[in-house]
């Protein structure tokens, strides 16, 4: 097991500047990597299910404020929603 301070490291924007780390080369691998794709789709298909929006016939406009790449905002349209 990592102990509390290499997990507090291996935080990449601990390491440094953010512009390193969140840009559009980093926001393409992050859309590729299709671990992270499956766990936005879960992340969002489970706030779908607890904002009880899964009604298909009742879309909802939804504020995404997440500040991503659009993974979850591509879901919420998949399952009839305007974000």
């Amino acid at each position: 097991h990592h102990s509390f301070q290499q997990h507090i490291m291996s935080r990449p924007e601990l390491t440094g500047h953010a512009s390193l780390f969140y840009n559009a080369k980093e926001a393409r691998k992050y859309d590729s990597s299709s671990r992270m794709v499956g766990i936005q789709r879960e992340i969002t298909e489970r706030a779908i299910e607890l904002l009880n929006l899964s009604s298909p016939d009742r879309p909802s406009f939804i504020l995404d404020v997440g500040c991503g790449s659009g993974l979850s905002g591509q879901v919420l349209e998949e399952h009839g929603h305007v974000w």
